[in-house]
């Protein structure tokens, strides 16, 4: 899967960024602005949207391999901390969602049907 390459902020840009962000105890970024349907972070560059998440690494971690996605190390979808992000690929995103129990499994029904 091929994603639009995510273009660097201009001085102007990363200050009105910045300007949407809000340090957590956690040390996460919460995003303040626009969020999708998803619950992440949105910011429009250029007239296209892209995920504020993405563009933090981009602008502080540099450039996102093509069919890459940005994984959170905190969980948290809002934050866009660069220390807090990384990229990999689908599989490795979907590895860190079961073992971090964020995805209903066969044993979680199971549990379920067994309690019932």
């Amino acid at each position: 899967m091929s994603m639009i390459n995510v273009p660097k902020m201009t001085n102007k840009q990363l200050s009105r960024f910045l300007a949407k962000v809000k340090i957590s105890d956690t040390e996460c970024w919460e995003w303040q602005g626009a969020k999708n349907s998803g619950g992440y972070g949105a910011l429009e560059l250029q007239g296209v949207t892209y995920g504020a998440h993405r563009v933090s690494f981009n602008q502080f971690n540099g450039p996102i391999v093509d069919g890459n996605v940005i994984r959170h190390k905190c969980d948290n979808r809002k934050c866009v901390n660069p220390e807090h992000l990384l990229q990999g690929s689908y599989s490795d995103n979907t590895n860190d969602m079961v073992e971090r129990g964020r995805v209903r499994t066969k044993e979680y029904y199971q549990n379920m049907l067994d309690n019932q």
